[in-house]
């Protein structure tokens, strides 16, 4: 996980623009000569060592995008040194100078964990720039793997349950060590009040909260912020005090003019589909516009923050779904008891309590109802259920009464991810009550696998595994989900002219199309691109029913042997990126209502990660622009 100090550098690093890096030489002439061309055009801030001990102190002590070492190191060489940084664990990328003649040092500096290496045998101009040429792809490499690092931390946060309001803080809080004189806030819409409502940015004081207490309307001249909603775009204002945006609100000018503040731009924070989600803004110290570098930099925060607000929805929806679960659960004439783990009861529903005599179920106070042989027992098979495992027992109960009663307990792992509970116990009085225990599983079992699965998809892609992978699994788990025979990812080519199937799941004897579905023609697919556009769904029941106009789409699905399809729009900043597909090439027939919103929710998650990975994208051209203050 990234350290503190090293987000810290990382955004510092991406606010000034440049690249930090330790050259080392032991020619003072050459340390001078280098630092001066490579600080020239405010690229890169350059420190320099002269020998193995100091290059070895400054690399292990500092956060550097990349290290540059000559191989001749008087009485060392680099290669020491490139052996002290891997030994560190350093993943810093490292590139050795050489010169003619040495191959043989070149593969023995790439077999060790160098990243380049380069021949200074030619002319100094020529050797500079191929080592900027090196110097920005490597470093621009390991700066992304780093902010990808940075956004992992934050989803994980969000999951570990430290909530929204944490996880903002955090974010506020690294764009704000980085450059004292910024101050950085979020705000959310309140979609039933139509304002914005403040979320996070304690540096200005609760004096300027107080004053929107009643939230921010949105519309022009509503501040920076109410008018950046509005306008779903960059709201800039260079001087708070004769600016056009802040007019109307000479209390609140005042009061931030009292913080010392004297600009803001702030930029409107939008769902994977387009929907408002709130707003970032800065406040400067100075007048003036913000740099280039400034504003990629609220660009990433922007949409790290879209990621992680809709990312915590889905969280809120998993534990809405859980209040859910119980209340169902509650209605349920079977005695129903939830058991974490550990074989501690987290829930008992009504018909549990009246059965067990309002025992004090709760902790572990069921098992200590048990008989010690059948506690044990019990115990043993909690621990060793997996998702959807079943196993009986038969026990006997110690009522509060002194009562002993002989019960049969069905166990099921069955529950949502990330939940407190693992494990389903339905209580049957030997002595029959009506309803048979299948009878009671038959009523909510399927609610729970779903939103079980769902829960599996939302955390393989808070996880560290990569991009491809995650959506690979994902898919897989809808395919299974639903009883698709296919499932697959497209995504639309940068310059927005064709659709590409880059990912998909095949049921066990189902034919994959991939191959064939890589040159989809926008232009060619009309009434599909309009049906994702415009009623935001494509189902086909039977494919043979398909209109007229249709006929370019049918030949294909026909092609395919597709009977019929479900398939949802893949949008990202309220563009049509892609869609994912469900089809069925057994049978004809519709979805169900419950598997159509549950898939959606998968899609959604998807979705927000396609744009999570487009942000990082964008953001590795934007890191690699500095700029002066306009």
């Amino acid at each position: 996980m990234t350290s503190r100090q090293g987000r810290d550098d990382l955004m510092d690093d991406m606010a000034s623009g440049t690249m930090r890096l330790l050259y080392v030489d032991d020619e003072p002439r050459l340390l001078d000569l280098c630092r001066h061309h490579l600080e020239r055009n405010g690229n890169f801030a350059v420190e320099t060592a002269s020998g193995l001990e100091e290059a070895t102190a400054k690399a292990l002590g500092n956060d550097y995008d990349a290290i540059v070492s000559d191989y001749n190191l008087g009485g060392a060489d680099g290669l020491e040194l490139l052996r002290n940084v891997r030994a560190a664990g350093l993943r810093t990328p490292f590139i050795v100078f050489t010169g003619r003649g040495d191959e043989e040092v070149a593969i023995r500096a790439l077999n060790l964990g160098a990243d380049s290496y380069i021949r200074k045998d030619k002319d100094a101009g020529l050797l500079y720039q191929e080592l900027e040429e090196v110097l920005a792809r490597e470093a621009g490499r390991y700066r992304a793997e780093r902010l990808r690092s940075v956004e992992l931390d934050l989803l994980k946060l969000l999951s570990a349950g430290e909530g929204l309001q944490a996880v903002l803080d955090s974010m506020v809080a690294i764009a704000e060590r980085h450059d004292p004189s910024v101050v950085c806030t979020v705000m959310l819409y309140d979609e039933e009040g139509g304002v914005l409502r403040p979320a996070s940015g304690r540096g200005l004081g609760r004096d300027y909260w107080a004053l929107l207490s009643e939230g921010v309307p949105i519309g022009e001249r509503h501040g920076s912020c109410g008018t950046a909603a509005h306008t779903l775009s960059l709201a800039s204002a260079p001087d708070i005090r004769d600016s056009p945006l802040w007019e109307p609100f000479p209390q609140v000018v005042a009061t931030l003019l009292a913080s010392g503040l004297r600009s803001c731009w702030s930029k409107p924070i939008l769902s994977s589909d387009g929907r408002l989600l709130g707003t970032v803004a800065n406040y400067g110290r100075d007048t003036g516009l913000p740099t280039d570098a400034n504003l990629s930099v609220l660009d990433w925060l922007v949409k790290v923050a879209a990621i992680v607000i809709e990312r915590s929805s889905l969280e809120g929806w998993f534990a809405t779904a859980y209040d859910r679960y119980k209340d169902m659960l509650s209605i349920n004439d079977e005695a129903i008891v939830l058991l974490d783990g550990e074989g501690g009861a987290v829930y008992a529903n009504p018909s549990a309590v009246s059965l067990l005599e309002d025992a004090a179920v709760e902790g572990d106070g069921l098992a200590q109802m048990l008989e010690e042989q059948h506690r044990g027992r019990l115990l043993l098979i909690v621990d060793a259920l997996r998702k959807g495992d079943k196993a009986d027992m038969e026990v006997i109960f110690r009522l509060p009464t002194g009562r002993a009663m002989p019960c049969k307990v069905h166990l099921r792992g069955d529950c949502i991810d990330g939940a407190e509970w693992k494990v389903n116990m339905v209580i049957e009085e030997l002595a029959p009550r009506g309803q048979t225990v299948d009878e009671a599983w038959s009523g909510f079992g399927g609610f729970a696998s779903m939103e079980g699965a769902l829960g599996r998809i939302s955390r393989l892609f808070s996880s560290d595994e990569g991009f491809d992978e995650s959506v690979d699994k994902a898919l897989a788990v809808l395919g299974k989900l639903s009883g698709a025979d296919r499932t697959y990812l497209f995504l639309r080519s940068d310059d927005g002219e064709v659709m590409r199937n880059t990912h998909e799941w095949c049921a066990e004897g189902v034919e994959s199309m991939m191959h064939l579905l890589q040159n989809e023609r926008v232009d060619e697919i009309v009434w599909w691109m309009e049906r994702l556009e415009q009623d935001g769904v494509i189902e086909i029941p039977d494919v043979s029913s398909m209109p007229p106009e249709a006929g370019r789409e049918k030949s294909t699905l026909d092609m395919q042997g597709i009977k019929s399809l479900y398939v949802l729009p893949l949008e990202v900043n309220g563009e049509l990126q892609g869609f994912i597909g469900f089809d069925d090439v057994e049978s004809i027939g519709d979805w169900s209502v419950e598997d159509k919103r549950l898939l959606r929710i998968g899609a959604d998650i998807i979705a927000s990660t396609v744009a999570l990975e487009k942000a990082e994208t964008e953001l590795r051209g934007l890191v690699r622009e500095g700029g002066g203050r306009q």
